[in-house]
């Protein structure tokens, strides 16, 4: 497999980090996930300025967009990856960034509803990594480990406040009556890019939406339950920790097609 490593294309066994590097050390660095569609990866721009703002927000050194974003366009090219998913991960050495860019084939199936459980343990609304993809990113893996072992799709976190966050991998939406609802950011969780399209489709349908701070209470009550992210699209729950939901209900369906159709629209205008 071929990556784009620090300005150029390289065999991935010859892409290295220097032992001594912050990044290596403590883990610091950081990095963004999405899929690759007909060889096109989706929401490229909104991806890099997500990632450019993780950077920003901890005065890490910036990349040059452009050069990035050519190499994302031409890992999948070279790699003849039609359906797949891309990463791109930025560390540091020194006072500059470093970049990679890879990318993977990867069969994405229609999800059925899954089973989700609750996180071990509990996060801080205040903690800062909470809110971007870096590479410290063991705790989410706790997470989900341990939900994969005891058979269930992924972990859901709460916070402090005993308010539901996101689950290890994605971003969790319920829908009550005619109204979605939502975490906040501010609850302590990352702004997920699928997350954003989905609120881009209610919002403009003219849907009600609601984000804000919910308690498990509160998402007990949902008739429908659904996660997201960037490279599964939307998956339907069917059970929370013993409390059984619709599946793929009537909003959860129609919310599926809208985003299908906005991705293929967005790999049309890619193409054109």
């Amino acid at each position: 497999m071929l990556v784009w490593f620090d300005g150029k294309v390289i065999p991935e066994g010859e892409a290295g980090v220097g032992i001594n590097t912050p990044s290596f050390r403590y883990g610091q660095g950081f990095f963004t996930t999405t899929r690759i569609e007909e060889g096109v990866p989706l929401w490229l721009n909104d991806h890099i300025t997500r990632l450019k703002s993780f950077l920003e927000a901890f005065s890490f050194p910036v990349f040059p967009e452009e050069p990035v974003i050519k190499a994302a366009r031409l890992i999948p090219f070279v790699n003849g990856i039609s359906r797949g998913v891309l990463r791109i991960i930025v560390f540091r050495e020194g006072e500059k960034a470093k970049v990679c860019v890879m990318g993977e084939s990867l069969e994405l199936k229609d999800m059925m509803p899954v089973k989700i459980t609750l996180a071990p343990f509990r996060r801080h609304s205040s903690q800062p990594l909470l809110r971007v993809k870096s590479l410290n990113y063991w705790e989410n893996i706790l997470a989900y480990e341990e939900a994969e072992r005891k058979g269930f799709y992924d972990a859901l976190f709460f916070n402090e406040k005993e308010e539901v966050c996101e689950t290890s991998r994605s971003n969790i939406f319920w829908v009550i009556n005619d109204t979605v609802y939502t975490p906040h950011i501010d609850c302590g969780l990352l702004p997920g890019i699928a997350r954003q399209k989905v609120l881009e489709v209610l919002k403009k349908e003219n849907l009600k939406v609601k984000e804000g701070s919910f308690k498990q209470e509160e998402l007990k009550k949902a008739g429908e339950v659904f996660l997201t992210n960037s490279l599964r699209g939307i998956v339907p729950v069917g059970e929370i920790d013993g409390v059984s939901y619709q599946g793929e209900g009537e909003m959860v369906s129609w919310l599926k097609r809208k985003l299908e159709e906005k991705m293929q629209e967005y790999v049309k205008t890619y193409h054109r």
